[in-house]
């Protein structure tokens, strides 16, 4: 919404006056109608705000859509240029925060829009979708207004592409090519939207960015190198890039991995910070950090939300906001410290206008080790609800040596899910297997779908669900 329209008019003239149709070279414009789509939360009115932006609406151009529409024929952009043009365009233009807004702009919406393009439904979509180039991967329960949303990223600063090509140039050269000053320190970090309400947010527009204000851990309270500048890329070492190391979609589940240490200050010795995250198909979430270091540390757990999280026990919290709820369990470390603290981020949206601002106001959940370590594990399970029609959810833990787990339990199935640290042959709960991790579905007590991931085998109660001679991954969850 920002800086994309530019770009659209730039191709629209090259094919208009010079013959030359970049809609057909580029393959950023034919993609960034589905990141559009896919960033914007249910409802389609908000947006999922990763990095600068002045709020969570500003985002929406029907101009745009309709150029999309017509180059590639595309039905979902047509579909969601009506959309906004019939049902969002007063709190488009009143409430979106960039400027000078959608009005100066809407004489491209005739000379753009082809009516022959017809609208297709959203739900030809998948639910999941991954960008390699960004890391960034967003999973949705459906494609219903109050559908479940989970927005996850961990990836280079700007993207692969940019990283490494700036980097050429810069070499080649001697210049400084990286204008990052829009993104902010928040690799492994998450934005969930769920039955129409924030979940857990992100901080929005800032101009000393820091990675404490974002769903990530930090270390002994700290972050990234440079941080707390307004582009804190400029002067970071070539290797400071975060990634996706693993992404799976099959069957109804998604396993993800985000790997985001060489973002952190070198003086932590961090050695590894995975951020594991596993959804079978329902709407809950289980959330596993991986940390490891060279020297003994506090590890912070961190979760931003819009209001205050409420404790109910000491395996359980509540987030709630409005028409839904967050149940947040944390079950590792064993040992730990739950707290809650305001987070506030308070920015000028230019330099030159000092006195213009931007404030947000968050409400933190913070989880700690009691006892500095040097390897640290999380283990979260997130599971958001509607506040008045709330599902049967009970979760009971599961703790041995060298493995921790969960039995889930819902009206209609019962989930048991096992993470085995030492990838030795474990038994537990019924389940045997040498697999990293291991979930067993049951309904009616009868295995309904199960999953491993890198192992050889699995049985639950004497049947036999997976045999391989290496290992291997086995998603079955259908």
């Amino acid at each position: 919404r920002y800086g994309a329209m530019w770009l659209l008019m730039y191709a629209h003239l090259l094919k208009d006056r010079e013959n030359f149709n970049y809609f057909e070279h580029s393959g950023f414009l034919k993609n960034t109608f589905e990141y559009r789509l896919y960033q914007a939360v249910p409802n389609l009115q908000e947006a999922v705000n990763f990095g600068d932006a002045h709020d969570r609406r500003s985002g929406h151009s029907v101009a745009m859509y309709y150029k999309f529409a017509a180059e590639y024929n595309n039905g979902h952009a047509q579909k969601l240029g009506n959309i906004v043009k019939n049902d969002f365009l007063f709190r488009e233009q009143y409430e979106s925060g960039v400027k000078p807004g959608i009005l100066p702009e809407a004489w491209l919406e005739y000379i753009w829009y082809d009516s022959t393009v017809a609208e297709e439904e959203f739900n030809t979509l998948p639910t999941v979708k991954h960008w390699d180039d960004l890391g960034l991967v967003v999973v949705r329960s459906s494609w219903e207004e109050d559908a479940v949303h989970m927005s996850f990223k961990s990836g280079a600063p700007g993207g692969k592409k940019q990283w490494k090509r700036s980097w050429e140039i810069d070499e080649a050269k001697g210049w400084k090519t990286r204008g990052l000053s829009h993104q902010h320190p928040d690799n492994n970090s998450f934005i969930l939207h769920a039955y129409d309400s924030y979940l857990a947010v992100d901080d929005g527009y800032n101009r000393s960015v820091r990675a404490c204000e974002h769903n990530v851990v930090v270390v002994d309270g700290k972050g990234y190198e440079t941080e707390g500048l307004n582009n804190i890329w400029k002067n970071t070492p070539k290797e400071t890039v975060a990634d996706i190391e693993e992404f799976i979609a099959e069957e109804g589940l998604v396993y993800t991995v985000g790997e985001a240490a060489k973002m952190y200050q070198k003086d932590l010795e961090l050695t590894r910070y995975a951020r594991h995250l596993i959804y079978t198909g329902d709407t809950h979430f289980y959330m596993i950090d991986d940390l490891r270091s060279e020297k003994e540390h506090t590890y912070s757990w961190l979760m931003n939300a819009d209001t205050t999280a409420r404790q109910v026990d000491e395996r359980k919290l509540v987030v709630e906001n409005g028409p839904a709820e967050l149940e947040l369990y944390p079950l590792e470390p064993a040992a730990r410290r739950i707290s809650n603290k305001d987070t506030v981020v308070r920015a000028a949206m230019t330099t030159q206008e000092p006195d213009k601002f931007r404030e947000t106001k968050m409400k933190t959940v913070v989880i700690e080790n009691e006892v500095k370590a040097k390897d640290m594990m999380f283990f979260n399970i997130l599971k958001p609800q509607r506040t008045f029609a709330k599902e049967n959810f009970e979760v009971e833990e599961i703790k041995g040596e060298g493995y921790f787990g969960s039995v889930v339990t819902t009206k209609d199935y019962r989930e048991v899910f096992i993470y085995n640290q030492d990838a030795k042959g474990i038994e537990v709960a019924g389940i045997i297997t040498d697999a990293e991790w291991a979930i067993v579905r049951l309904k009616d007590d009868r295995v309904s779908g199960y999953s491993i991931y890198r192992g050889c085998h699995l049985s639950y109660r004497g049947e036999k669900l997976v045999d391989l001679p290496v290992r291997n991954t086995v998603i079955k969850m259908k």
